[in-house]
């Protein structure tokens, strides 16, 4: 993998990564670093489970004062939070990116003569 210094976006994956004085292909973009720990995205898969596990329980059923149901609520707020996590993953950039380096894909079978 080669470590890009600059800003990698959703969209640039697949992109030629180009030396500017040489005009060479170093690699090829796969991804953006974002500066996210592994916690945040555990914290994605319990709020999915929490959604699963807290409509099993229900059964359809819910727990209701008045016009409000506790159930419903929970629910949609679990699924509040997922959506909040989607744009914090989708804004976070550290200005840095990855590319795989050229040299090891040209050194894959599928591309040798």
């Amino acid at each position: 993998m080669v470590q890009v210094d600059g800003s990698v976006n959703a969209g640039n994956s697949g992109a030629s990564l180009i030396d500017i004085e040489t005009g060479s292909v170093l690699g090829i973009v796969t991804r953006k670093g974002t500066g996210l720990t592994r916690l945040f995205h555990e914290l994605r898969e319990t709020l999915k489970a929490n959604i699963g596990f807290i409509s099993e329980q229900a059964g359809g059923g819910g727990i209701a004062f008045g016009a409000f149901n506790v159930i419903d609520a929970t629910i949609a707020n679990q699924y509040h939070i997922l959506s909040l996590l989607s744009e914090i993953e989708r804004q976070a950039n550290v200005g840095i990116g990855y590319a795989v380096s050229s040299d090891h894909l040209l050194a894959e079978s599928a591309f040798s003569p």
